[in-house]
């Protein structure tokens, strides 16, 4: 069964507190974090998907398996703005509201959670998101809720328009993202991802460790995996709404060797246009197998 605890002391991607959240697979578990990231100079008060970590049956630690600092849920690119608008990474984005719910009873005091096991979880947060040429300018309001089991997390975004503005006509916006590691940060030698495939093309392509971009369109379904790991990241989207310029692509992208992982994205929009009070909804699942 899945377990849940308050960590007073997640400190890693300036977090203050965290939720660890644990949910078994075929073999060992997968220790997701749930942190609230508090940092000043980028702007940021948020509670957000960090990094994972493969643990043996008890929840011991084995080793991490995604990217630190890297973002899950939302990253939007406006024209003619120097970085992305959402989370630790790019900033501009500050929480107004948090609830959790356990087996149908929400949680009042979040610190006294110790090792609770649940068969279903939500977390319903909402944001807003900061124009990144001031950081004080409205630009969106951002609604997600997370129901957790044993098989992933699915994940229901909301974004709101607070104004009108033209999107990056180079750089995608993005309502879904996945950071596996390529390889262990204690040894290269230790490969985590390596292959990936499609709904699209359920052929396992390899992945070239030396730099690359892959891009395919019509995509629901991606999955990148290790062939000697055994870990599957796998992301599914659905329920994207509007159709966006840009909304058919899939991404796989080597971040190179210093930031040694290999990012997935679906893109939600690119060169296009929003209005004030435009709608966005997307829905996310994330799975992480050790098999």
């Amino acid at each position: 069964m899945a377990w849940i605890s308050y960590d007073g002391e997640m400190n890693f991607e300036s977090g203050t507190e965290g939720l660890a959240i644990y949910l078994p697979t075929e073999k060992g578990v997968i220790n997701y974090n749930f942190v609230h990231t508090v940092n000043v100079e980028r702007n940021v008060d948020m509670w957000r998907l960090g990094i994972t970590n493969l643990c043996d049956e008890e929840g011991r630690f084995v080793k991490r398996i995604t990217k630190s600092g890297a973002e899950w849920e939302m990253a939007i690119r406006l024209a003619e703005r120097l970085d992305f608008i959402g989370g630790y990474a790019h900033g501009d984005e500050k929480f107004t509201s948090f609830t959790i719910t356990i087996d149908g009873v929400e949680i009042e005091d979040i610190t006294t959670l110790a090792q609770k096991h649940f068969t279903s979880m939500s977390i319903v947060m909402s944001s807003e998101g900061f124009d990144p040429n001031d950081g004080t300018t409205k630009a969106l309001e951002h609604r997600k809720e997370y129901i957790i089991t044993e098989k992933g997390i699915t994940l229901h975004q909301t974004i709101r328009w607070c104004n009108d503005y033209t999107l990056d006509s180079r750089l995608g916006s993005y309502l879904a993202m996945m950071p596996p590691m390529k390889y262990s940060i204690t040894d290269a030698t230790d490969i985590i991802t390596d292959s990936y495939y499609t709904d699209a093309d359920v052929n396992s392509l390899r992945i070239d460790r030396n730099g690359y971009s892959l891009k395919q369109h019509d995509v629901n379904e991606l999955c990148v995996l290790g062939e000697d790991s055994g870990l599957y990241f796998t992301m599914t989207k659905s329920n994207y709404s509007p159709k966006c310029n840009g909304g058919r692509d899939m991404i796989v992208t080597d971040n190179g060797e210093k930031n040694n992982y290999n990012k997935m994205y679906f893109v939600f929009a690119q060169n296009d246009k929003v209005t004030l009070g435009d709608v966005w909804k997307a829905t996310t699942t994330y799975q992480i197998e050790y098999k």
